[in-house]
């Protein structure tokens, strides 16, 4: 059965700050409206793919604060080497990923940050993203509460991705199942936890994409490790937005 762990950071006895009342993570990775062709999705080369399933095997899933980057300065608007296009709670690496404010923080302090978790929910859960389902992640009946901390980081361990889609020619048809190890899928959050919180907080994700994992493949030079390790690289653009109130 799935379960929730609670670790959080508390000032000393006395009532919690806030309770988590619940959580959901929503997924579709259906493409926009300027992509779809219906049946098809349309990349950016111009190539037709259809896509079959993917279907994404979760570990875990947990949001986290960061402890031990005091002094640290990282501006959204001025971010160091390496990072551009800050939004959002992320910045676009120069690899093409997404990146977590906090994490670029993290990096920033070498050796003397780490993230710590606040509410970890463990999986493994199997879901296909296609079907546009939520995932509910259970909290227990009296709910976990939370001592004084920051919610800075929300995130997604995969242990893998299941792609099974073929690729359309005129009268050509490829197919490919394509077996992904994506890195962790991350949201940077700016939430503190305090006196002033609202007492009862939902947590509430959503994993969406735009069409772009097939995007920057030649499908008529590439072997299906080739497209693989491109599918991997782009689905570190997927869109992790997350709310919690």
């Amino acid at each position: 059965m799935m379960s929730l762990l609670l670790a959080a950071c508390t000032t000393g006895p006395g009532a919690p700050f806030a309770t988590l009342e619940g959580a959901e993570l929503a997924l579709d990775l259906h493409p926009t409206e300027a992509r779809d062709l219906g049946d098809r999705t349309l990349t950016n080369e111009g190539w037709e793919i259809e896509v079959h399933g993917i279907e994404l095997a979760i570990a875990s899933i947990h949001v986290d604060d960061l402890q031990g980057a005091v002094g640290v300065e990282f501006d959204p608007a001025n971010p160091p080497a390496g990072y551009s296009l800050c939004h959002g709670g992320h910045c676009h690496a120069d690899s093409g990923a997404l990146v977590a404010y906090a994490e670029i923080e993290a990096e920033l302090a070498g050796g003397t940050a780490s993230f710590v978790p606040v509410w970890s929910f463990q999986g493994p859960w199997t879901v296909d993203a296609l079907d546009a389902g939520t995932l509910q992640l259970p909290v227990p009946d009296e709910g976990p509460d939370v001592g004084q901390t920051g919610l800075r980081r929300f995130q997604i361990e995969l242990d893998h991705v299941l792609v099974d889609m073929t690729w359309v020619e005129q009268d050509q048809r490829v197919p490919f199942a394509l077996q992904l190890q994506p890195l962790p899928l991350s949201s940077g959050l700016e939430v503190a936890v305090d006196r002033f919180s609202e007492p009862s907080l939902n947590l509430s994700a959503q994993l969406t994409d735009g069409g772009r994992l097939f995007d920057d493949i030649d499908f008529t030079l590439s072997d299906a490790d080739q497209i693989a390790a491109s599918v991997t690289n782009n689905f570190g653009l997927v869109e992790l937005d997350v709310e919690i109130q």
